[in-house]
């Protein structure tokens, strides 16, 4: 899943309780020491098929950033123009046999 890099987005996490820790699947990109709001709820087979709340699902797609046609056609020339031709004489090919 991508993930918005922006710090105050809200970004879902699964994870295991031990006590008063949550050990997370995957790290978050936040500086060591950042107070966060977490909120618990067990896991169960319709969060799975569902995991994220549609308000959520919301806010990440606002956050995500779109590609435009034009960024995709600057691309495409920036790719176009890096390009090196082809050649596939060797050094060797024009030696007797």
């Amino acid at each position: 899943m991508l993930e918005p890099k922006e710090h105050g987005v809200t970004v879902t996490r699964t994870g295991i309780a031990r006590g008063n820790l949550i050990e997370l699947d995957r790290a978050v990109d936040l500086p060591i020491g950042t107070p966060v709001a977490v909120e618990v709820r067990a896991v169960t087979a319709e969060a799975d098929r569902h995991p994220l709340p549609p308000a959520e699902l919301a806010r990440f797609l606002r956050a995500t950033p779109r590609v435009t046609p034009a960024d995709a056609a600057a691309l495409m020339t920036q790719i176009e123009e890096s390009r090196l031709p082809a050649d596939y004489r060797g050094i060797f090919d024009d030696l007797p046999r």
